[in-house]
């Protein structure tokens, strides 16, 4: 796994708190540390541009480490919980050899006609 630490400015307009003038960029902005892995952005972290670009980078590692420690975490309980419903409630049915992914988008679904009825607009997403 490759992770990208990229400091960009982000531009400031007013007299916001922890404003800095930049001298590379030219303009008073904040410094935004971004992590990707890929596409994908992993965390960001807003920061005065009075600091360094690489200032932050450890610590935000070291909490990403964890991060992902817990999402893997809760992915795996995620999906025993669902291979246990399959084995316990769908025995016998034809979603008891079903994809996870298929069970999950049809208790997206389940859960959205629910809440239609309600008039609620918001459809929660099970992680």
């Amino acid at each position: 796994m490759i992770l990208d630490f990229d400091a960009t400015d982000d531009v400031v307009y007013d007299k916001q708190e922890g404003r800095f003038f930049h001298g590379y960029y030219d303009h008073y902005c904040f410094l935004p540390l971004y992590v990707f892995c890929g596409d994908q952005l992993l965390d960001s972290y807003l920061r005065s541009s009075k600091q360094d670009a690489a200032r932050h980078a450890w610590a935000i590692l070291s909490l990403s480490g964890r991060y992902n420690q817990f999402r893997l975490l809760m992915s795996s309980l995620a999906y025993i919980l669902l291979e246990t419903i399959r084995r316990v409630a769908l025995k016998d049915t034809e979603l008891a050899q079903a994809y996870v992914n298929t069970l999950r988008l049809k208790l997206i679904r389940a859960y959205s006609e629910i809440q239609h009825p309600l008039l609620r607009s918001q459809v929660k997403i099970p992680l």
